[in-house]
């Protein structure tokens, strides 16, 4: 569970990084990417500077992403080229609101809803209506998240799940990493600079 969770967390943060190096990759100066990701990365590169350790990060290379901050509002001249990992760092589990939260920075602003209009989610689901199979795909999400902690910090009151379970979790967050995916790359064929 730990590691199809951990999977799941680092497929989403990558399509996170994908979206945004697309949008990137259209875009000629700083200052016409979409307002949410020059927020984000301004909020994340700050962050991190303050609290590199946390992060991953030492001095040098929070340093070097304040410089390549810097470097691209100004438009030093060279091809805009954004440290898009900074723009898939949370603080916590990818649960609902972390995902939506993500989903978000980089454009996609109704993404549950999107989600839950999805043939592949409404039939895992078991859901016709769009708003039961996206509360549904929030609620299994939530639970999968759960039971990770649960396992990653055990008391003596933990349950394991069985095999089963497991291998519905695993069906579940597949169906939803490529939904993902797939809305990212419908967003991407139809995303305008502006």
């Amino acid at each position: 569970m730990l590691y199809l969770a951990g999977r799941f967390e680092y497929y989403i943060r990558q399509i996170v990084e994908s979206i945004a190096d697309e949008i990137a990759g259209k875009t000629q100066k700083f200052q016409d990417l979409p307002n949410q990701i020059q927020k984000s990365l301004r909020q994340k590169t700050l962050e991190i500077a303050q609290n590199p350790k946390k992060y991953g990060h030492d001095e040098l290379t929070s340093e070097a992403l304040l410089e390549s901050l810097v470097i691209n509002i100004r438009g030093g001249g060279q091809c805009l080229s954004i440290k898009s990992e900074v723009l898939s760092i949370t603080d916590a589990n990818m649960r609902p609101a972390v995902l939506q939260d993500l989903m978000k920075t980089v454009g996609l602003t109704d993404f549950w809803r999107d989600v839950g209009k999805q043939a592949n989610i409404k039939i895992v689901m078991g859901k016709s209506l769009d708003q039961e199979a996206a509360a549904e795909a929030q609620t299994k999400l939530n639970q999968i998240m759960e039971e990770r902690n649960q396992i990653a910090h055990p008391t003596a009151t933990t349950e394991f799940p069985d095999a089963d379970k497991v291998l519905k979790s695993a069906e579940f967050l597949n169906i939803l990493a490529a939904t993902t995916a797939d809305l990212g790359k419908v967003y991407l064929a139809t995303y305008v600079v502006q």
